[in-house]
């Protein structure tokens, strides 16, 4: 994507595979955690991206679980460019649907799927792409947009109903959110999904 690349953690269960995987798409922010221990151990393969295409930094597993987390001075790195460069990225670029952020965040995704399907330990078959709130809207919009999925999993998703934004009524602003509207893509998903919704997202 122009040149930048997409990075990620691959967990795979024990044995030869092929294995059923899941995509998973972080929520907002800079950084990556996540537990897939439980995943693993049930025979499924996981794929956890950084959508923002920062380079890797050296991580720690700690322990069983694999709860995984920044070393040291990686607290700081992240929360630096949280607070820096990226903050507000949510809306970087939002007047135009070619150069809004979100566009690269969502074929990180789909560039994910490409690697996914090159592996002959993945069942391409069972591909299900899992995120929660910006992670489920953009899992919401990938579902959609790219066939090769056969689940999705979102919950208390990003990016739905656009419309009721409270810089809606800039026309610049409203014609590209309406290209990235979980809520209306949703209608074009063709796979089973299991989606999570609550009141507030915080």
């Amino acid at each position: 994507m122009n040149g930048s690349r997409v990075y990620g953690w691959l967990h795979l269960p024990e044995g030869n595979g092929p294995f059923p995987t899941v995509l998973s798409i972080p929520g907002s922010g800079i950084g990556r955690t996540g537990r897939f221990a439980g995943f693993t151990e049930a025979g499924i393969a996981v794929l956890a991206i950084e959508v923002h295409g920062l380079e890797p930094k050296e991580q720690e597993i700690i322990g069983a679980a694999q709860w995984i987390r920044p070393v040291t001075d990686e607290t700081e790195y992240f929360a630096k460019l949280q607070n820096g460069i990226l903050a507000g990225y949510h809306s970087f670029g939002i007047e135009d649907p070619y150069r809004y952020y979100h566009r690269r965040t969502l074929q990180s995704a789909m560039r994910a799927l490409d690697y996914l399907y090159t592996r002959k330990d993945v069942d391409p078959r069972k591909i299900i792409v899992f995120g929660g709130s910006q992670g489920g809207g953009l899992s919401l919009l990938t579902a959609a947009i790219d066939k090769r999925v056969d689940a999705v999993v979102a919950t208390v998703p990003a990016f739905c109903n656009n419309a009721s934004r409270k810089d809606s009524h800039i026309p610049q602003v409203s014609r590209t959110m309406s290209y990235f509207d979980a809520a209306l893509a949703a209608e074009l998903i063709e796979v089973p999904a299991l989606i999570g919704v609550g009141f507030i997202d915080g």
